[in-house]
């Protein structure tokens, strides 16, 4: 499993803290989105920390990793793995001192954990394969439809959650079911790519094996910052804010650390340690803008996660 220490800070955080156990984080979020969030904890709070990563997966193999790890906290896993984990009484309820700051749509009961950060669904387009293709960058529903697209569209395994599973909850909950899943039927005609998670699809797309991939906003922007060739747009007639954040874990041996690792990612100095840094695209809830222009579906957790299954199946099968 990988582990990496923060060398210079920890070797100081371990001196002012004694034999101090570290902080032990499981992290959904990329590498350095993680490196950098525990960089600027430690130097802040000078507590230790150590990080592993969530495997990719689903549901249930994420929350059964998370189950044989001694883990105290974990970050950037969806609002969907946060309800269900609380569901399953995994997590230790916290209310940090500025959790007031937060908007109230994004507020969990009892703090049962912490909502943190925002994105929405965004489609990556190879510019290259559009102009071949003779289309522009599409950013909705109708769009996806265009026979020209046919085994040009990817996405991560439903199952996953994230985005792609968005995808469907969003148009289901914005439409109805009756116009859901007859947009599926057209929309599996299109003969679409799953892949087994976010960074495959987005790779198809760069090397030219799809021509689209539906991914969420923040990997489809640094994708888009980091080639020339592909380009973003944000699904404009079916879209929803897709949330994740931090909760304690039950078995924590530190709740002290845990509670202030989340008190600092609620702060201003954390979102300036990130913004500072490399992360401009780590849209944080205390920055949301209710002015969206794009029809955005309310999250329902109880009927999104506990039918998931069944909400798949007929997608597949419509």
């Amino acid at each position: 499993m990988k582990h990496f220490f923060i060398t210079v800070i920890l070797i100081a955080s371990f001196i002012s803290c004694g034999n101090a156990q570290p902080l032990k984080v499981v992290s959904s979020l990329s590498a350095k989105t993680t490196e950098i969030i525990i960089e600027g904890f430690t130097q802040e709070t000078k507590i230790p920390a150590e990080v592993s990563y969530l495997p990719s997966g689903t549901f249930d193999e994420r929350l059964n990793y998370i189950y044989k790890e001694n883990i105290d906290c974990i970050i950037g896993a969806t609002a969907e793995e946060f309800y269900l984990a609380n569901r399953l009484k995994m997590l230790i309820p916290y209310l940090a001192a500025e959790s007031y700051k937060i908007p109230s749509k994004f507020r969990t009961p009892h703090g049962a954990w912490t909502n943190l950060w925002l994105q929405q669904i965004a489609i990556l387009s190879n510019a290259d394969s559009l102009r071949d293709l003779g289309l522009y960058a599409p950013d909705t529903l109708t769009e996806l439809l265009n026979p020209k697209l046919y085994n040009e569209i990817t996405l991560p395994d439903y199952q996953t959650g994230g985005a792609s599973y968005a995808f469907i909850t969003s148009i289901w909950q914005l439409k109805g079911e009756d116009t859901a899943l007859h947009f599926a039927h057209e929309f599996n005609k299109q003969k679409i790519f799953l892949t087994e998670s976010v960074n495959d699809a987005i790779t198809d797309v760069l090397n030219g094996q799809r021509t689209i991939a539906i991914v969420p906003l923040r990997a489809a922007l640094n994708a888009e910052n980091q080639y020339p060739n592909l380009y973003a747009t944000i699904l404009q007639d079916a879209n929803r804010n897709l949330l994740s954040g931090v909760g304690i874990l039950r078995g924590t041996k530190n709740l002290d650390y845990a509670k202030k690792f989340i008190d600092y990612l609620i702060s201003d100095k954390c979102i300036e340690f990130c913004n500072n840094n490399g992360l401009p695209y780590l849209w944080h809830v205390k920055q949301f803008s209710a002015e969206q222009k794009i029809k955005t579906a309310i999250d329902d957790l109880h009927w999104s996660t506990l039918n998931k299954n069944e909400i798949i199946r007929q997608w597949k099968q419509a």
